[in-house]
């Protein structure tokens, strides 16, 4: 149990306790060897025993820590093993308040506030994740933002080291997420200093189970870390146009089309084969009302047609409107065929039909499918694959040309847009795996 004025490490004096989260305390200490009373941040993170392979991560992570040169990055001091059985490392106080002091305070932020403070905190991240090899934060939260009386932005409380004792072995293999949690946890901060505004550029993709958002800084877990970076600068464009650029929770946005599922080992893009806005989702549900009806029409016109045949076989005459009749029933029969036919067509085409691309290391499959019937495919090695691009098919619409050493296919019937959005994907993925 750690207590006021207790020493650790034979040098620093605990002096007060500033918050204490599951295994982890963080103490204001006094710097003792200095002789002048300098104050530190002791954090202190209960260890117990440790395998060596632990021990060496942990103080590996401490090294890195201790090399960082920033000035609006914390200055760690020193690492140390206390007796109590905890792993300490020592930083030098920030200037300022942590956003979290300054919300106890009642201090509220505007627009233009928060977008500052998101664009000095993605500019030290940025630096963190040019390293070699990238520095995840892991612990953007209000404790560790701390901001001047003049909006000058720190960041410290890393949170690295936390990881390595808390055996999070399959967050800290996947470095994109570890990098991407950085990003949604600055787009979460945001949001709590104003509920209203996110940083957000764009909410561009949909997952593959469903029509929901997903965010840009999810989008950001499955780029290559060649393309990140660009990204990140985007990023860092959107918050510098003025506070009209922001988005609002409250904007209503068009949902996406494109379903996208993206990984360094493969990429997959679902796209339904119509796009269903309003209009066409009445279109739809007028088309499922009329079916039955001309059904039920078209059984009436055949009984009626022969009851008139019956009735001329009967009177032995054939009269002119009965012949008028007919060839006017038959107009109103293929004219429902024709309707039906047409809205069968379309709503297995809205319901159902949809174009399924797959690419990994190996092939570009493409296949046209209604609900899980695939009935049409083209696959291509990607070995072979020189370049991908839109092509014309009509007025409005458009297909995608797969260009190889013996042949140039198109495949697909798009919009411009949704033709432009597939080579984009495929071109980047692509262009990541030569790399």
């Amino acid at each position: 149990m750690l207590e006021v004025a207790q020493v650790l490490g034979d040098r620093y004096e605990l002096r007060q306790r500033l918050r204490e989260e599951g295994q982890r305390q963080t103490w204001l200490a006094v710097d003792r060897q200095t002789g002048t009373g300098d104050l530190v941040i002791l954090h202190l993170l209960r260890v117990g025993s440790l395998v060596e392979a632990q021990q060496q991560a942990i103080e590996a992570e401490a090294e890195r820590l201790l090399g960082l040169q920033h000035p609006r990055l914390v200055c760690h001091q020193a690492y140390f093993y206390a007796e109590n059985g905890c792993f300490c490392w020592v930083e030098l106080p920030l200037p300022g308040l942590s956003l979290r002091n300054w919300l106890a305070q009642g201090r509220e932020f505007s627009p233009s506030e928060v977008r500052a403070i998101a664009k000095q905190v993605l500019q030290l991240l940025n630096y963190l994740h040019h390293l070699t090899p990238p520095l995840p934060h892991k612990h953007i939260c209000p404790d560790s933002v701390v901001v001047t009386a003049e909006m000058g932005v720190y960041l410290g409380n890393f949170g690295t080291i936390d990881g390595i004792v808390n055996f999070e072995q399959a967050e800290t293999s996947n470095l994109n997420s570890l990098l991407a949690g950085d990003l949604e946890a600055l787009d979460k901060l945001a949001r709590s200093l104003n509920p209203k505004i996110t940083i957000l550029p764009e909410k561009r993709i949909s997952s593959r189970k469903n029509w929901r958002w997903l965010t840009w800084l999810q989008r950001f877990r499955g780029i290559a870390l060649r393309r990140r970076f660009p990204r990140i600068k985007q990023l860092l464009k959107q918050l510098s146009k003025p506070s009209s650029t922001l988005v609002s929770h409250r904007d209503r946005v068009r949902p996406p089309r494109l379903q996208l599922d993206s990984s360094p080992r493969e990429l997959e893009i679902v796209v339904p084969q119509i796009e269903q806005n309003f209009l066409k989702s009445v279109l739809a549900m007028v088309g499922a009302v009329l079916l039955p009806i001309l059904g039920f029409g078209v059984i009436w016109f055949a009984s009626a047609i022969v009851e008139i045949m019956n009735k001329v076989r009967d009177n032995g005459a054939w009269q002119s409107s009965d012949g008028i009749t007919l060839v006017l029933f038959g107009l109103l029969i293929y004219a429902s065929w024709l309707i039906i036919i047409y809205l069968v067509k379309y709503l297995i085409n809205y319901c159902f039909q949809y174009t399924n691309i797959y690419l990994n290391n190996r092939y570009l499959r493409v296949r046209s499918k209604i609900w899980r019937l695939a009935y049409q495919k083209h696959q291509w090695p990607v070995s072979e694959i020189q370049n991908v691009q839109v092509v014309r098919r009509g007025a409005a619409r458009r297909a995608i040309a797969i260009e190889t050493r013996n042949q140039t296919r198109r495949f697909g019937d798009f919009s411009l847009q949704d033709s432009r959005r597939i080579v984009e994907e495929i071109q980047d993925w692509l262009q990541d795996k030569i790399r």
